[in-house]
């Protein structure tokens, strides 16, 4: 995530007065998508941890955790 971030800043930074490529685009938006995968499969592996540790009641429609 922080090397997402780190990139971001130098894309930013180095394109502030001209156009990007559509190549330095595309490898920017590369790492932005590795992040994002790995920040939303941590996500669902947490919430799974959470309906087991309830016992399954996370998927019964009245618990809280069946919205997430």
């Amino acid at each position: 995530m922080a090397q997402a971030g780190h990139l971001t800043d130098e894309f930013i930074a180095e394109h502030r007065d001209k156009q990007p490529t559509e190549e330095a685009a595309h490898g920017l938006m590369k790492e932005y998508q590795a992040a994002k995968w790995v920040a939303n499969r941590g996500a669902i592996e947490i919430v799974n941890q959470a309906i087991d540790l309830c016992g399954g009641g996370g998927f019964m429609s009245s618990n809280p955790l069946s919205r997430l």
